[in-house]
């Protein structure tokens, strides 16, 4: 039996495709949708990962130093702090002098008056973790290393606990929510879609049914009759993809990276592509296995 070829083979598709509009335009809106839906999840789990990385990097700890405290004793703590890989170097140290000044800066306060009540900010140490959950360790080190120079070290400890536990159980939160969201729009993805497209598929072969016992009697092999349904489920998914883009061009999506913005539209791409193949070649071969044809 003479194979036809791949022209003809696309032009049946397009119109067996044509022929189950009811079925392929459903189809196609709702996995181009889920497509839409997942990639926003993507942006968004990307801006929500480059704003915890900006509260990270600007979350820091302050401990107090007394009034006395030895300042070959202060230096060692500093170079201790900034030899250990939990800790973005410097670790800046506020002398008494520039904490008033700062304070009267920014506050525009009067210097005289300051001085008449006595008032005065003790010197510090500004330490940045690289990561918040890193801060129980830091504070841990300088209550064994530095507690002899800290001013009220287990007051600035319990402050600094709930600041960092809060900050923690906040980014945490971000990310398992983000990350959850993508996981299920995955198998939305997965399972919604392998149900549409053997739908379709199985409306397709059941409305050419005469058509394949046909084939299956003349002896046609099985790779024959599926690959016009393959075929169709690859056009499926690509009509489904380039939909998907049309959305996306029609939406205002803020691009802040255009390598992952590029990196997603590919994996998309890719797995739709998969899907449509995967699930209309299984389908396919599910029907014509049986002994008897509908």
């Amino acid at each position: 039996m003479k194979q036809p070829s791949s022209l003809i083979l696309l032009r049946r598709s397009f119109e067996n495709l044509l022929r189950n509009y009811l079925t392929v335009i459903p189809t196609v809106l709702v996995i181009a949708v889920v497509l839409t839906m997942f990639h926003g999840m993507i942006l968004v789990h990307e801006n929500a990962k480059n704003t915890l990385k900006n509260i990270q990097q600007k979350f820091s700890i302050t401990v107090y130093l007394k009034d006395d405290a030895d300042p070959f004793e202060v230096g060692n703590t500093i170079t201790s702090l900034e030899d250990r890989s939990d800790i973005v170097s410097p670790v800046t140290y506020t002398s008494k002098e520039a904490a008033w000044e700062m304070m009267s800066k920014t506050f525009s306060l009067d210097n005289e008056l300051l001085k008449k009540y006595k008032f005065s900010l003790p010197a510090s140490l500004t330490i940045t973790p690289k990561n918040p959950s890193d801060v129980p360790q830091i504070e841990a080190f300088l209550q064994t290393n530095a507690a002899n120079i800290l001013k009220d070290s287990a007051t600035m400890q319990d402050k600094q606990k709930n600041i960092t536990n809060q900050i923690v159980e906040f980014v945490q939160s971000v990310e398992k929510t983000t990350q959850s969201t993508l996981i299920f729009f995955i198998i939305l993805f997965v399972l919604g879609g392998a149900l549409l497209l053997s739908s379709t598929i199985h409306l397709a072969i059941t409305s050419r049914h005469t058509e394949i016992n046909i084939m299956k009697l003349v002896g046609s092999s099985h790779s024959t009759i599926i690959l016009p349904f393959v075929i169709e489920g690859l056009l499926v998914s690509i009509i489904a993809f380039l939909v998907n883009l049309v959305i996306l061009a029609l939406l205002p999506i803020s691009i802040i990276n255009v390598k992952l913005h590029l990196n997603a539209l590919l994996f998309e791409f890719i797995a739709t592509i998969l899907l449509g193949v995967i699930v209309s070649y299984l389908t396919t071969l599910f029907h014509i296995r049986k002994k008897t044809f509908f």
